[in-house]
């Protein structure tokens, strides 16, 4: 929405971004239910209760935030900086993560915790562990956090060497939201990383082209619905290393 407003889009004014901002941080602070900060992956938006499986995603709520900081800075508008700061701060990041050093856990589920963390760097944690250190002190997670983070080993037959079994979008959201040239992340180069997982996902879509006729005219796999069992579209994680079933 911020950037919808700026040139070269201009496809909305600077006033209304603003204003639709502002509806959208006032409504997370102030109706959305929270968990130390952490807010529902999916809501009923009928009775504002969280829904489905991982009632509290900590991913999506760092997308939230992200934005919310981002477009502030962006629009240099005070009145949304503050409600994006309050927004951040009201997160206690001790609170999302296990083990020493901490690592933070998906989120909250039905039965607790869920004991997935993130646990890898690359472009879709970058960000997050970025958010969760340099929050304030008495809700910060350590720097030691960063450097526990790893890739996985190369496995035979990987095309990218690591990672491959995780789509697209999952190298990219970082690349979108840090200044990697301002910033010293140390660990793999994200920019490298995300540019490996390009080809080999282009790759192996070539390879797979006379199988699925799909790939013949388009290529790129990544978490989303497909094909499912009884002709009803299922949530499948499309990847270099994973399913693939003519789905782009």
């Amino acid at each position: 929405i911020a950037l919808a407003s700026h040139e070269p889009h201009k496809l909305i004014s600077r006033k209304e971004a603003q204003e639709r901002i502002a509806t959208s941080l006032h409504t997370a602070l102030h109706h959305l239910p929270h968990d130390h900060g952490i807010m529902p992956h999916f809501l009923d938006a009928r009775t504002m209760t969280p829904h489905g499986n991982d009632r509290r995603s900590t991913i999506d709520s760092a997308w939230l935030l992200t934005g919310a900081l981002w477009s502030a800075a962006f629009l240099q508008d005070p009145f949304l900086q503050k409600h994006a700061e309050e927004l951040y701060q009201r997160v206690n990041w001790h609170s999302w993560s296990v083990g020493t050093p901490p690592l933070l856990c998906h989120g909250k589920g039905e039965r607790g915790i869920i004991p997935h963390c993130w646990d890898r760097l690359n472009g879709e944690t970058a960000f997050l562990y970025l958010l969760a250190i340099g929050a304030a002190e008495e809700h910060a997670l350590p720097p030691e956090s960063w450097m526990a983070l790893y890739s996985l080993p190369e496995k035979e037959g990987d095309p990218a060497g690591e990672n491959t079994d995780l789509g697209l979008f999952a190298y990219q959201y970082s690349m979108e939201l840090i200044d990697s040239a301002a910033v010293n992340l140390r660990g793999p180069s994200l920019l490298v990383q995300a540019r490996e997982a390009v080809e080999a996902n282009r790759r192996v879509c070539q390879k797979l082209s006379a199988q699925f006729t799909t790939y013949a005219s388009f290529w790129g796999l990544s978490p989303g619905d497909g094909p499912g069992e009884g002709g009803e579209d299922c949530y499948r994680i499309y990847a270099p290393g994973g399913t693939c079933d003519g789905t782009a």
